[in-house]
């Protein structure tokens, strides 16, 4: 995992352009690489998403977004 020494806040890593190639995190002031997701992750996240829409056919109460989604 690469990791830049310079800390920076909550705000500063919000404000940053999506310019790195693939996921980050901020832990603790320093912006860190993330691998990549692997399949079984992908293969996971689609079955949670389909048992709650189905749920929410029945309970109208919200709605599922996926997680690569992001606010522009």
């Amino acid at each position: 995992m690469a990791t830049v020494s310079s800390l920076m806040t909550a705000e500063e890593y919000l404000a940053l352009p999506d310019s790195f190639d693939g996921p980050t995190e901020l832990v603790k002031g320093a912006l860190v690489q993330m691998p990549p997701a692997r399949p079984r992750h992908g293969e996971i996240c689609i079955q949670i998403a389909y048992l709650l829409r189905r749920h929410l056919d029945d309970q109208p109460i919200g709605r599922v977004i996926g997680n690569d989604s992001f606010r522009s």
